[in-house]
């Protein structure tokens, strides 16, 4: 059975997700299994965030927050 892997286009977004499932690899790859076990996301400001394409997998999320990315579409 093959992983199926999540489009992440913004390599800042990919980090944070990384950092939240506490893979050592920040940039590595993220499955769909992966990203749908994540119930807490928190982004700032510093961590440049401009697209957040990818993360309509994140259906368990619980706890979002986007703080100060300039980001104006979240559709």
């Amino acid at each position: 059975m093959s992983k199926e892997y999540v489009d992440i286009k913004d390599e800042n977004l990919l980090k944070a997700i990384n950092k939240a499932l506490k893979k050592s690899e920040w940039f590595s790859k993220v499955t769909k299994e992966e990203i749908e076990s994540l119930t807490e996301l928190y982004i700032n400001y510093y961590e440049e965030v401009k697209d957040i394409s990818g993360l309509e997998y994140a259906a368990n999320l619980k706890h979002f927050t986007l703080r100060g990315c300039g980001i104006e579409d979240i559709s």
